[in-house]
């Protein structure tokens, strides 16, 4: 897995040497990229020695944050893609400067050819992610752009809703309630022969640590949630944040669909490997699978042996428990009517105030995506800076939007780009999949609101206060084999928080510069 070293290349300003981690989303969107930024006039012009060369990827997450930290001397690559690069934000080199060079210049220039500036195309809530806070400086620098939008949350097989009339859940009791359906229905696969279950996921891959963000925020709504990270209760610090209640409510929502005990989730759910469950996902064996966007590209060539699967991603059903806090919605029937308003784009609904209907509307809007941890990142010796800045804006541009979406199969980059106007041909050839995650991300009734990288807030970044701290293995596992209960996790981590006078607590804000 070599690359970015050796000197393989030009070590010049008009050589452009890139690393890509080859993850879900493959390495030809990148492929795509660079064909089309070397065909732009104002590139020519500007590098007429233009060389861009592209190491061989590899699959090591690890391989981009350890080559940054080794130096000029082995690293050799002006830009970088990889995933989780954040953690490279903090730390310094040999004579205390950061490793990765500021892109606040990027972010205030202009989309080339477009009279828009790069910061303002970037969608809002990616922005805030990119803006990290560095205390070693005391402000917000920009070391990374974001290379894919993504969206993680409910997969779901539309032959067998399709088949049996289904309608898309809109809460997670009517969620549960179509669970309870298909557990006792005695479907069979019709490829497999084996009994069909709500869920077929992996207990070895902590896919459904996707979910608990998800409906957390729902339930806490959007800047409460974030409240957590900046460890902020009514505008105070206090350690009580990690008592939110949607913490808890949704811990318990996901162990009622992953509990033994339920039946809802695949019977050999603990002997899986996550390609293993994806592989029964296509063969029918469970009808929803939590998972991403990137599915459509990491199974291709199994989506081209079992047809009759037709995968899709649905806006996640609201937590059903929400009631609690909206009194004018009385119950769960209630909720499903207030949903299915939001859905339609009306403004209220008879019998509910106007704050219960914005509540439940901005629990719709929330997105959970990894696509805030797909990072681009410019080393602070590279070479070719210039020209790997270049590139980035140029990643901006409709153009490379659209060769982006060509070559991912409709998957998108976290710019303002709607690829059903600009680009209505590459839409049609896009899976069924990325056309239900580019009808959310475009919904003008129900705009997505993605929910920041924890990276964003220092409390997480330099003080350690994870999204679950005291449970670091997978869900399906600590429910499926009922080693935890939701209560459990969520007590231990109030204990773990504020135990000893809130030595833990006090520790992380003390590290996060807070104080």
């Amino acid at each position: 897995a070599g690359g970015c070293g050796g000197n393989r290349v030009g070590n010049d300003d008009q050589t452009l040497e890139i690393y890509v981690l080859e993850a879900g989303y493959g390495r030809e969107w990148l492929d795509a990229l660079i064909e089309a930024f070397e065909e732009q006039d104002w590139v020519r012009e500007k590098y007429p020695n233009l060389t861009v060369a592209v190491p061989n990827p590899n699959r090591e997450w690890s391989y981009a944050p350890n080559r940054i930290r080794a130096g000029a001397a082995v690293n050799t690559c002006d830009l970088m893609f990889g995933i989780d690069l954040q953690s490279v934000f903090s730390e310094r080199d040999n004579n205390g400067q950061p490793y990765l060079e500021d892109l606040g210049d990027v972010y205030d220039s202009d989309v080339p050819g477009e009279g828009v500036k790069f910061g303002e195309k970037v969608i809002d809530s990616f922005n805030q992610s990119n803006a990290f806070y560095d205390k070693d400086l005391q402000k917000n620098v920009y070391y990374a752009v974001t290379w894919a939008a993504g969206m993680d949350g409910i997969l779901y097989n539309d032959a067998y809703f399709q088949q049996y009339g289904w309608e898309i859940p809109l809460t997670t009791d009517e969620l549960v309630q179509l669970c309870d359906t298909i557990k006792s229905s005695g479907m069979k696969s019709e490829i497999t022969g084996n009994e069909v279950y709500a869920f077929v996921q992996s207990s070895n891959t902590a896919y459904w640590r996707f979910m608990f963000p998800l409906w957390w925020a729902q339930y806490e709504g959007y800047e409460n949630y974030q409240n957590y990270y900046r460890g902020v209760v009514n505008d105070y610090l206090d350690s009580s944040v990690v008592r939110q209640t949607g913490r808890l409510r949704s811990l318990q929502c996901i162990e009622t669909f992953l509990s033994g005990d339920n039946g809802y989730l695949h019977e050999s759910a603990g002997a899986l490997q996550y390609r293993d469950a994806q592989v029964r996902f296509l063969m029918g064996e469970g009808v929803f699978q939590v998972n991403g966007d990137w599915f459509n590209l990491e199974m291709a060539a199994d989506m081209e042996v079992y047809t009759s699967a037709e995968i899709k991603i649905m806006r996640t059903p609201v937590i059903s428990t929400i009631i609690e806090k909206t009194p004018t919605i009385e119950d769960d029937e209630e909720l499903h009517d207030v949903v299915a308003a939001v859905d339609a784009g009306e403004q209220g609904l008879e019998g509910v105030s106007d704050e219960d209907f914005a509540i439940v509307k901005e629990a719709r809007s929330v997105v959970e995506s990894i696509g805030p941890n797909h990072n681009a990142v410019i080393p602070a010796y590279a070479s070719a800076k210039e020209l790997a800045k270049d590139f980035l804006r140029f990643m901006a541009t409709d153009i490379a939007n659209e060769a982006y979406s060509r070559a991912t199969g409709g998957a998108s980059m976290p710019f303002e780009y709607d690829i059903r106007e600009k680009s209505p041909e590459v839409y049609e050839s896009a899976s069924e999949l990325q056309k239900t995650r580019i009808s959310i991300y475009n919904d003008s009734d129900v705009p997505a609101r993605v929910l920041p990288s924890p990276y964003s807030f220092s409390l997480y970044t330099y003080g350690g206060l994870l999204p679950l701290t005291t449970y670091t293995d997978a869900l399906e596992f600590a429910f499926y084999n009922k080693t935890y209960t939701a209560e459990q996790i969520y007590e231990n981590d109030i204990e773990y928080w504020t135990a000893n006078d809130n030595r833990n607590w006090n520790t992380a804000v003390a590290l996060a510069n807070l104080r």
